[in-house]
């Protein structure tokens, strides 16, 4: 566990849990993972029971947020440059559109030097994703 091995060294942090085959789910991870970076430079642990690795950054292309992915336990035997993300040499890293990633399943997600949300952050975490989406005119924004 990530979390325990940031809190065996008394690094500061919360972990939770979401569920992504649920819309408000997924906006939640989102507005956390965009908050995370906004503030901190810090790489939040991630974690599908299967396989665990680092988010390094978010961005935004084309109305939908990419996460940059580290594995640390991808090995080469050479050096690697940007042009081999490019080229797709490694798979395990890089540039990813956050759906094509974040399939529909549970995701731990460990946000080290943060503290955990209000317990109103809900609610507040929606509003701000689709308030981020309200340039492609979704119906949800009207509703909130």
């Amino acid at each position: 566990d990530a979390n325990k091995f940031f809190r065996s060294y008394n690094v500061p942090g919360y972990d939770t849990r979401y569920d992504l085959s649920q819309y408000k789910a997924r906006a939640r991870f989102i507005v956390h993972v965009r908050r995370h970076f906004k503030t901190l430079r810090t790489p939040i642990i991630v974690d599908d029971k299967y396989s665990t690795f680092g988010l390094l950054g978010i961005a935004e292309k084309k109305n939908e947020p990419w996460v940059l992915i580290f594995d640390p336990h991808v090995h080469v035997k050479t050096s690697l440059s940007v042009e081999d993300f490019r080229k797709k040499k490694v798979t395990k890293g890089g540039w990813l559109p956050f759906s094509q990633h974040f399939k529909r399943k549970t995701w731990m997600a460990y946000f080290p030097l943060m503290e955990p949300p209000s317990p109103g952050d809900d609610l507040e975490s929606l509003r701000e994703y689709n308030k981020s989406r309200c340039m492609r005119c979704d119906i949800l924004c009207t509703l909130l």
